[in-house]
């Protein structure tokens, strides 16, 4: 991850709803920053300048974003 040169990086948390794709397991607002900071720290040691993101998940909810800082 990173390596190619890439520019952007998303860490994908899920599904946002379990209910819209049947998904049988989310990831919680507790697992959700260890998952983001994991992913995308991999991607930062590869290519210190890639922009990271997080997306899906309890990510999605604006009032969770804090939880990522």
């Amino acid at each position: 991850m990173g390596k190619a040169g890439d520019g952007v990086v998303v860490a994908r948390l899920g599904p946002t709803s379990m209910v819209s794709f049947g998904a049988t397991k989310a990831t919680t607002i507790e697992e959700a920053p260890t998952k983001v900071h994991k992913q995308c720290g991999a991607a930062k040691s590869a290519n210190p300048g890639v922009i990271t993101r997080c997306h899906g998940g309890p990510g999605s909810m604006p009032a969770n974003a804090q939880c990522f800082l």
